[in-house]
């Protein structure tokens, strides 16, 4: 289980939602577009505001992306994705842990499944018997 400090960091460092930054890139390139040539002070930070909601935006992209079916199976099984997916991991490692911790995931809840079904199995059996 993640430590709950862990937890509010991640969604404090989170880039914002999709929709939210491509509303503020609108509006700063609506900005920039329409403020006089002879403010140039107000040209140029509308300008970086443009290329700051630009990597926002590609971000939150990146950030929808990582969030696939797979991603959230791992998180209800309390797997750790941030100490898995660590860069200086290589890539063909990382898919390694991936798998075999799916591998074993799924091992575990076959396990579990043979054993109840055995137990009903011998519950049967000895009320008939």
């Amino acid at each position: 289980m993640r430590d709950p400090d862990d937890i509010l960091i991640d969604d404090l460092q989170a880039p914002p939602p999709l929709d939210v930054c491509r509303e503020a890139l609108e509006f700063w390139t609506h900005r920039r577009d329409t403020v006089s040539r002879l403010r140039r002070g107000a040209r140029r930070d509308a300008a970086e505001m443009v290329a700051r909601w630009e990597q926002r935006l590609r971000d939150a992209e990146r950030a929808e992306r990582a969030q696939r079916p797979w991603r959230r199976l791992l998180d209800a099984l309390g797997i750790d994705w941030p100490a898995v997916a660590q860069r200086h991991l290589p890539s063909r490692r990382r898919v390694t842990v991936i798998v075999s911790g799916g591998l074993v995931a799924l091992a575990t809840c076959l396990l579990a499944m043979t054993v109840l079904c055995l137990a009903l199995a011998y519950a049967v059996l000895t009320h008939l018997g």
